[in-house]
């Protein structure tokens, strides 16, 4: 019920309108997408939980090709407004069955969209994107850190919870979500189960090594197929 519930969410227009302001990219994610420009520049890109767009500009110059998805009808609708020439599905991260195996250079699901679904639901959204991405190929996202203070500071929303992840209910701007936090551990070993090597680097928002602050709210991953 945890995926279903934030859709609702996703799908309310105060949530697209707000969405389609953003316009910004976080340090992390502009260091991890300059540290391998080379490597996926003829390669082609999967963006997953598109949302209005706000990654759109830079990812889709940023290889041979690039492909937007996400489960909100308004927030593909938007995005086709916005990036005519651009390629968007409605589609759903947890089955991706849609794309062939080993189809892409670099899969990103940006701004926590991973957070936003069930502990089984997230394990399947893994074993999808490494099944799509090609040998050698990258996934970048970002995920709420249960060990920061700003999970402290939302836990007594907590709806579930165990040593290494909680699901929490959160309001931002009015918005009601159930949000996922895990520990750095936990997300490594989520993404060695999954397949990827050992070699996952990880940094705060600004692109620093994580500390005990709230720019260390969510941190960025990259791992590698």
């Amino acid at each position: 019920m945890i995926a279903q519930f934030n859709q609702r969410t996703f799908r309310t227009a105060e949530v697209v309108s707000e969405l389609a302001t953003w316009d910004w990219i976080e340090g992390g994610e502009a260091r991890f997408l300059g540290q391998i420009q080379n490597e996926i520049r003829c390669g082609k890109i999967l963006e997953i939980g598109v949302g209005a767009g706000r990654m759109v500009p830079r990812l889709s110059s940023a290889a041979k090709s690039y492909i937007g998805i996400d489960y909100s009808p308004e927030m593909v609708d938007i995005c086709r407004k916005r990036f005519p020439s651009v390629p968007f599905l409605c589609a759903d991260a947890r089955n991706l069955s849609q794309f062939q195996n080993e189809s892409f250079a670099l899969v990103v699901f940006s701004f926590n969209g991973i957070d936003y679904m069930s502990n089984s639901e997230r394990l399947q959204v893994l074993g999808e994107v490494w099944r799509v991405l090609a040998a050698g190929g990258f996934f970048l996202f970002s995920s709420h850190n249960l060990e920061s203070p700003l999970y402290r500071r939302q836990s007594p929303g907590v709806a579930e919870s165990s040593p290494q992840y909680a699901i929490v209910r959160e309001k931002t701007h009015n918005f009601l979500y159930l949000c996922y936090y895990a520990t750095r551990v936990e997300v490594r070993r989520q993404l060695l189960a999954a397949g990827f090597k050992k070699e996952i680097e990880c940094c705060d928002r600004d692109g620093m090594k994580p500390a005990n602050d709230l720019r260390s709210g969510w941190l960025h991953y990259l791992a590698r197929k």
